[in-house]
C-alpha cells in the first residue's frame, strides 16, 4: 500500500498546481492502494482526477484517509473534478472541497459508493464528508488498512431510535459526517439497502447532540446518481441552506405524517344514550385526520400493546385517541383520557357480585423489597392466584398492614376472570419497622393473611467482625445429571436438599460476635425468586459477648422452584447480622453477610475416598462468601493460620511485610486433632479442618484442573487449584493464596502455590501435614510443614 508521508502529500500538492499553470496534464489518476493518514492532505487542483479500478493491491481504485479526529483528506480545489467512481473506486474516508460552487464528494465505505453533495463552500471556509456505512447506533466502521475504527466521530454513537416529535422513523444502516462554516444545501443519496419504504415521507435529518430532527427536503427528479430518484436509488436535498457544522451527522429519515398534535375533543367524558349500552369514541374528535395518518384509541396514553378495535362500540372503560402513520410506525401525541361512563338503561341485568371457590395464598408472587423508615418504591407487589371465578365484578380492596404498621395493600376494582385468573395487590407506604408486616386480604368470599418481610437498610453499614455461619448452599439434586457442570446425581443425591423436609427448611444462623456488641438483628433479602419466608432471631440488648442464633423459615416449594437451575440462575437470598459495635448501642451499626444459593446443581465437595463423597465449605475460612467461589479473585483468598491455632494472623488484604508480634513457637500435638474436633479449631458448627487422610483422597479420587496464571507476585489472586469428577465439572476450588513464611511472616508465593492445613500432627518442628500445590511445575502433593507457618484453611463437613 503506498504511504504519504507529509513531504509525499506536499510534493503531490505542488505536481498538481504545476499541471494546472503549463498544461502538462489534463487529468491525474489513480489505482488505488493510495493511503493518506492523519493530518496528511492530498490535493487535486484545477485538474479532474480519474478513479481506476485496475490496480492489483488490496483495495484497488479506493483511496484511503485516516477518519479519526485529525483525519487525512483527499481534497479538491480551484476547478478540480473527478470522473470514474464506483463500489470498487471512491474514497474511503474524508473529501474536502475548497470550490464555491456546487460539489459532490465521491465517498463511500464497506465497499459501498454513496456520494453526499453541498451546494458551496469557499477557500477559507472548506466543507468535507465521509460516508459511514454502518447504523449510527453502533457508529463502528472497519478500517480500510485492517480492524475497525473507535466509535466515530467521536461525538457517537447516534441512536437511531432518539427522535424529535416529528421524525418517523431513521435509516439504521448508514450516516453521513458533512463539516463546514459556509451556509450551502446537503444532499444525501440512498440505494436499495437503504430500505426506503416512501418517497413522499422521507427527509434528511440530523443529529442535535441529544436526537436526530428532521430538516425540511425534497427528493431530487433527477438524482445525484444521474437517474431519476426511485425507491431502490436516488437523493434528497434540503430545501434551505443550513450551516454544515449545525449537526454533527447526517442521515436519511421519515416524515411522521401523524403530526405532532394530539386530536382534538370536544369532551373528555361520554355516556351511553339509552337503548344503546356503548358509546362511539371517534364522535368526540373534532380534528381532522392528516393525510397519511388514521384515528386509532388505545386504553392506555402510551400506546403500547394493542389498539383498541372497536371505538364506535366502545363499553365502559378509559380512552386515548392518537394519530397513527402506520408506514412509518409512528404517532402523534395521547389526547387527555375520556372516560365512557354507562348509563343503566331499563331491563339492564345487575352486575354479578365477583365470587372465588379458592385463593391460592402458598404460591402468591412477592415481587420488590420492602426497607424499614423508607418510602416504598414502585414495583412492590403481591400477585395472588384464584380458581372458580364466576366473571363477575369486585370493588377491589384497601388493607392497612398489621405487626409492622405503615403499609397498605390496593387492589383496583376490576372483573373476576371465569376460572382462574389473578389479583395484583400493590403495596405502599413507609413501614414502621423491620420484621414482618400482615395484610387481612378478603376478596370474592375468600380471605388469606398475606405476610411480607420489612427489612433493615443494609447496603450502606460498613462490615463487621466476629463469625457469621451457616448452610449457605442447598442442590435439590432432581435433575442435571452430569450436565451443566452439575455433577453426577449418584454423588449429589447424599447431601440431597428436600425442602418439604423440616431438617432443610428450617435452618439455624449463629453470629459469634469478636469482643462484646450490642442490639443484634438478623435480616434476609431475596435477591432471586423468594426461597425465604422468615426470619426470627436477634437480641436487642446491651453487652452481648456469646454466640446469637436466627431460624430461617425457607420456602416448601423450593423442590419446585430450583428445578433444573444451575450456578448460573440459582435462586439466592442475602441473610445478615446487623448489630452495633459499642457495648451499649453507642457504637456504628456494622453488618456481615451470607449468600444463600438454591439450585439443582452441585455445591461444593469431593471425593475424600473411592465412592465417598463429602461436602467442603465453598470458601475458605474468612473469605467473602458472596462472591463466586469457582472464579479466582482477593475476597475469595481469606484468613491465614498457624497450625494448631485458631488466631487470625493476616488476611488477603494484609501487607506483604513482616508481621508485627510474629509467634515463632509451635503449637503442640493435639491442639488440632484428627478424631475429634478441638476447641482450637476455627471452623464453624458443622466442620472441621480436614484430616490428612481426607486431602490426600482429594488429590487422589478427584480430577484436578488449574486456572490463572500461577505468578509469583503478591497482586496475583487468579491462581487456584480445581477439583471435580472430570475436566468440565468443578466442585472444589482452592485458591493459590501462598503461605506467611516461618521468619517473620511475610507474604510468599502468592498466586503461584495453594498451601492448605490438614488436622493431622507431624512433629513438634514439622508440627502438620498440608496439602501443597502449584502450576504445571508442582504436583499437587501432601508435605510436612513447619508449624508456625501462615496458610489457608478449607472446612470439611463433620
Amino acid at each position: 500500500m503506498r504511504k504519504l508521508s507529509p513531504k509525499r502529500i506536499i510534493l503531490l500538492f505542488i505536481i498538481g498546481f504545476f499541471a494546472i499553470s503549463g498544461n502538462l496534464y489534463s487529468q491525474s489518476s489513480s489505482l488505488g492502494n493510495t493511503f493518506i493518514f492523519n493530518n496528511g492532505e492530498f490535493a487535486i487542483v484545477d485538474i479532474q482526477h480519474s478513479f481506476l479500478n485496475g490496480g492489483s493491491g488490496i483495495q484497488p481504485g479506493i483511496v484511503g484517509t485516516d477518519r479519526t479526529t485529525t483525519s487525512g483528506f483527499m481534497s479538491f480545489l480551484g476547478t478540480a473534478s473527478w470522473t470514474g467512481v464506483s463500489d470498487a473506486a471512491f474514497v474511503d474516508g474524508y473529501v474536502k472541497t475548497y470550490e464555491t460552487t456546487a460539489f459532490t464528494f465521491p465517498i463511500g465505505d464497506n465497499g459501498k459508493y454513496r456520494p453526499a453533495a453541498v451546494s458551496a463552500a469557499t477557500l477559507a471556509n472548506p466543507a468535507n464528508a465521509a460516508y459511514y456505512g454502518v447504523s449510527g447506533t453502533l457508529a463502528i466502521t472497519s478500517r480500510l488498512p485492517g480492524g475497525n475504527e473507535p466509535v466515530l466521530p467521536a461525538s457517537g454513537p447516534f441512536n437511531t431510535s432518539l427522535t424529535g416529535t416529528s421524525v418517523g422513523s431513521v435509516d439504521n444502516v448508514e450516516y453521513w459526517d458533512i463539516n463546514g462554516a459556509t451556509s450551502a444545501k446537503i444532499t444525501l443519496t440512498w440505494d436499495n439497502n437503504s430500505n426506503i419504504a416512501s418517497l413522499s415521507s422521507l427527509t434528511i435529518v440530523g443529529w442535535n447532540g441529544a436526537q436526530w430532527v428532521a430538516i425540511p427536503s425534497t427528493v431530487d427528479t433527477t438524482s445525484l446518481l444521474g437517474s431519476s430518484s426511485s425507491l431502490s436509488a436516488g437523493s434528497i436535498t434540503t430545501n434551505s441552506v443550513l450551516v454544515p457544522n449545525t449537526y454533527e451527522v447526517y442521515t436519511l429519515g421519515t416524515i411522521c405524517n401523524a403530526g405532532t398534535n394530539a386530536p382534538i375533543l370536544s369532551s373528555t367524558s361520554i355516556s351511553n344514550a339509552c337503548p344503546t349500552t356503548t358509546v362511539n369514541l371517534n364522535s368526540l374528535v373534532t380534528s381532522s385526520t392528516p393525510s397519511g395518518a388514521s384515528l386509532i384509541w388505545f386504553t392506555n396514553n402510551t400506546h403500547t400493546g394493542v389498539a383498541y378495535t372497536t371505538p364506535d362500540l366502545a363499553t365502559e372503560g378509559t380512552y386515548y385517541a392518537f394519530y397513527h402513520d402506520a408506514i412509518n410506525t409512528c404517532y402523534s401525541p395521547a389526547t387527555a383520557a375520556v372516560s365512557v361512563v354507562k348509563v343503566c338503561c331499563a331491563g339492564d341485568i345487575p352486575p354479578t357480585v365477583g365470587v372465588i371457590t379458592n385463593l391460592n395464598g402458598v404460591a402468591v408472587t412477592n415481587s420488590g423489597i420492602l426497607y424499614k423508615n423508607s418510602i416504598t418504591s414502585n414495583g412492590v407487589t403481591s400477585v395472588f392466584s384464584y380458581s372458580g371465578g364466576n366473571g363477575g365484578n369486585h370493588n377491589g380492596q384497601v388493607v392497612t398492614s398489621t405487626g409492622i404498621t405503615g403499609l397498605t395493600a390496593t387492589l383496583s376494582a376490576g372483573t373476576l376472570a371465569a376460572g382462574t385468573g389473578t389479583l395484583i395487590y400493590t403495596i405502599t407506604g413507609i413501614p414502621s419497622a423491620s420484621g414482618t408486616a400482615t395484610f387481612a386480604i378478603n376478596i370474592g368470599g375468600q380471605s388469606y393473611n398475606l405476610t411480607r418481610n420489612v427489612t433493615e437498610i443494609v447496603t450502606t453499614n460498613p462490615i463487621g467482625t466476629g463469625t457469621f455461619s451457616g448452610k449457605t448452599c442447598f442442590d435439590i439434586a432432581l435433575s442435571n445429571d452430569n450436565t451443566n457442570s452439575c455433577g453426577p446425581l449418584s454423588v449429589r443425591s447424599s447431601t440431597k436438599s428436600d425442602f418439604t423436609l423440616t431438617a432443610t427448611n428450617t435452618q439455624t444462623y449463629t453470629f459469634i460476635p469478636n469482643g462484646t456488641v450490642s442490639n443484634v438483628r438478623f435480616v434476609y433479602i431475596n435477591t432471586n425468586g423468594s426461597p425465604i419466608t422468615a426470619i426470627l432471631g436477634g437480641n436487642s440488648g446491651n453487652n452481648i459477648s456469646t454466640a446469637q442464633s436466627a431460624v430461617v423459615n425457607y420456602s416448601t416449594s423450593l423442590n419446585t422452584a430450583a428445578s433444573g437451575l444451575t450456578a448460573t440462575n440459582a435462586l439466592t437470598a442475602d441473610v445478615y447480622v446487623v448489630y452495633n459495635d459499642g457495648a451499649t448501642n453507642n457504637g456504628t451499626d456494622v453488618q456481615l453477610k451470607l449468600t444463600a444459593n438454591i439450585k439443582d446443581c452441585s455445591c461444593c465437595g469431593a471425593f475424600v475416598a473411592a465412592g465417598v463423597y463429602k461436602t467442603f465449605m465453598c470458601h475458605n475460612l474468612g473469605a467473602d462468601t458472596s462472591l463466586d467461589p469457582n472464579v479466582p479473585v482477593q475476597g475469595i483468598h481469606g484468613n491465614y493460620y498457624q497450625w494448631g491455632r485458631n488466631t487470625i494472623i493476616a488476611n488477603a488484604s494484609t501487607s506483604a511485610s513482616a508481621l508485627p508480634g510474629w509467634n515463632a513457637t509451635a503449637a503442640g500435638e493435639g491442639s488440632w486433632s484428627d478424631t475429634v474436633k478441638t476447641a482450637n479449631d476455627p471452623c464453624p458448627v458443622g466442620y472441621r479442618i480436614p484430616t490428612l487422610t481426607q486431602w490426600e483422597g482429594v488429590i487422589n479420587n478427584n480430577t484436578s484442573t488449574r486456572i490463572g496464571s500461577w505468578l509469583n507476585m503478591g497482586s496475583n489472586f487468579s491462581s487456584a487449584l480445581c477439583f471435580g469428577p472430570n475436566t468440565s465439572t468443578t466442585t472444589l476450588t482452592l485458591p493459590a493464596a501462598g503461605e506467611r513464611s516461618v521468619s517473620n511472616g511475610t507474604l510468599s508465593m502468592r498466586g503461584s502455590r495453594a498451601f492448605y492445613w490438614s488436622s493431622t500432627y507431624f512433629n513438634i518442628t514439622y508440627g502438620s501435614f498440608c496439602i501443597y500445590g502449584g502450576g504445571s511445575d508442582m504436583p499437587i502433593h501432601s508435605s510436612n510443614y513447619p508449624s508456625i507457618s501462615g496458610q489457608s484453611l478449607r472446612c470439611i463437613s463433620q
